[in-house]
């Protein structure tokens, strides 16, 4: 389109690992201006998540915000090597390269702590609940969508996959690196947390609901900042979300980076 630029950039993780994320953004927009910017990411089970023309971001490209794919490790963008080091016992790193390209577009200009959200479905939720628990100071808030706030206690119709990327429960270091990456359990004590939407499914097959109404309650309880955190459900939806939806996760998204058009009105 000649509305949008599209392109890949190489981010520096912690340990030297390069990441690429792909970015789209409307033609004519500076880079180096803070801009809002929704960091996507899944990074699971050698998934790999190739741009094509998705019309559920025209909303916030057209107003200026970035769309950031991250492909961190765990997804299979990179060959099995990547799966591998994204995948227990190293899924950690998958988080960690989120929070490192979320540093890097502040540091460099891209966006400020104000203006970032990181956006994750499904088991990439792991990637938005722990992200924001390492880093609240770097996200204006976070985008928890069909997701996974517990894995320790979890035994919903993913639980056979997912021990094999997060760890067997039935094995000490299983258990921990499953207790590690479970958002629920890692919520940091006395912090100003980021915003958070945590958006499910009312007829999700592959996850029960009540997960995520505990994390919701969990995070409203601990929050001692004055960001707020809901929980949306669509009883209409399942596992993937619906267009409705879409239209409150980008209402969120420009209320929570300052878009003017979307602040509440006295």
């Amino acid at each position: 389109s000649d509305m949008f630029n599209t392109e890949v950039i190489l981010v520096p993780s912690r340990d030297g690992k390069k990441i690429p994320v792909s970015l789209v953004y409307k033609q004519g927009l500076d880079l180096q201006k803070n801009n809002a910017v929704i960091i996507d990411a899944y990074g699971n089970s050698g998934a790999c998540s190739d741009l094509f023309c998705n019309p559920t971001l025209w909303p916030w490209l057209v107003r200026d915000g970035i769309y950031a794919y991250a492909h961190v490790r765990g997804g299979g963008e990179l060959g099995e090597d990547w799966i591998n080091d994204g995948q227990f016992p190293n899924k950690m790193n998958s988080i960690n390269d989120v929070v490192d390209v979320a540093a890097y577009f502040v540091e460099n200009g891209y966006t400020s702590a104000e203006k970032q959200l990181v956006m994750g479905g499904s088991a990439g939720s792991f990637l938005v609940g722990m992200s924001i628990n390492q880093r609240p100071d770097l996200f204006a808030g976070g985008l928890f969508l069909s997701g996974l706030p517990d894995i320790v206690t979890y035994r919903d119709a993913a639980f056979a996959r997912e021990s094999k990327s997060v760890g067997p429960i039935d094995t000490k270091d299983g258990f921990l690196s499953s207790y590690s990456i479970s958002s629920y359990y890692q919520i940091p004590e006395s912090k100003k947390m980021p915003a958070m939407l945590i958006v499910h499914g009312g007829t999700d097959y592959i996850l029960n609901i009540h997960p995520a109404a505990r994390y919701t309650a969990k995070l409203q309880h601990m929050q001692k900042g004055n960001r707020p955190i809901l929980f949306l459900v669509d009883w209409q939806s399942g596992h993937h979300g619906s267009e409705e939806e879409m239209l409150y996760i980008y209402k969120f998204a420009f209320w929570q980076t300052g878009h003017p058009d979307f602040q509440l009105k006295n």
